[in-house]
């Protein structure tokens, strides 16, 4: 979605574009979807700017999570267990 002034200033006419994408098959849009072993998601966010996920394991291991995003920051809380971080 784009807009455009045709004028000089913030105020007055525009113009307003969309255009329509694919989303990938692995979108998550509801809170509490499990993650898996391993592999990607692709999310959108709540109306808060949030979107919490459920990571569970079999037995202690080294995890590594990347949230990436081009248009928002990023943050990552952890949570469980004897864990809060």
């Amino acid at each position: 979605l784009t807009a455009r002034g045709l004028g000089d200033g913030v105020n007055g006419m525009f113009t307003l574009s969309a255009t329509r994408i694919e989303l990938p098959g692995n979108l998550v849009e509801r809170d509490g979807t499990a993650l898996p072993k391993s592999g990607s998601v692709y999310t959108m966010l709540d109306n808060d700017g949030r979107r919490r996920f459920l990571l569970s394991l079999d037995r202690p291991a080294d995890v590594r999570l990347d949230a990436i995003s081009s248009q928002v920051d990023t943050v990552l809380r952890v949570v469980g267990g004897d864990v809060e971080l």
